[in-house]
């Protein structure tokens, strides 16, 4: 008689597992997708930075050699996501504390934003999704 309560333990412990197999998975993909989008936003923020750092070095090429070299960067940095979705956008503001009306100057702040979609999907199926941001701004030295 015990063995074959024993018998039935395991059989019963299978169905268990069986059943829970599908929610540990589901589980499971879903840490692993907000892994990678985590992973996605630092990149995006690491790539901000390096940005707004070759945008204030060029400077000194003119406004335009600046915002190419500095968006250059941003994707060179962020190589590995999807370059056709993210999207850069370097310009100038005006020194706020002594304004003189011209940009890309000596004083003057380059601010550097981008945005990169996200989508948390399980099985196809999308569950979350969303727009990752990112601002940088530095001043020109």
């Amino acid at each position: 008689m015990i063995r074959r309560r024993a018998y039935r333990s395991r059989g019963q412990s299978t169905v268990e597992f069986a059943l829970m197999l599908p929610c540990i998975m589901i589980l499971l993909i879903g840490i692993f997708d907000v892994a990678v989008t985590y992973q996605r936003k630092v990149t995006l923020s690491q790539a901000t930075r390096d940005g707004a750092r070759k945008a204030t070095i060029a400077r000194s090429f003119g406004s335009a050699a600046a915002i190419s070299r500095g968006e250059a960067e941003v994707r060179d940095t962020a190589g590995h996501l999807d370059q056709s979705l993210l999207t850069v956008s370097i310009t100038s503001t005006d020194n706020p504390d002594s304004p003189d009306g011209s940009q890309w100057e000596q004083g003057d702040e380059v601010v550097v934003r981008t945005t990169y979609p996200w989508s948390i999907s399980i099985f196809g199926a999308s569950v979350m999704s969303g727009t990752l941001e990112e601002s940088t701004t530095l001043r020109m030295e």
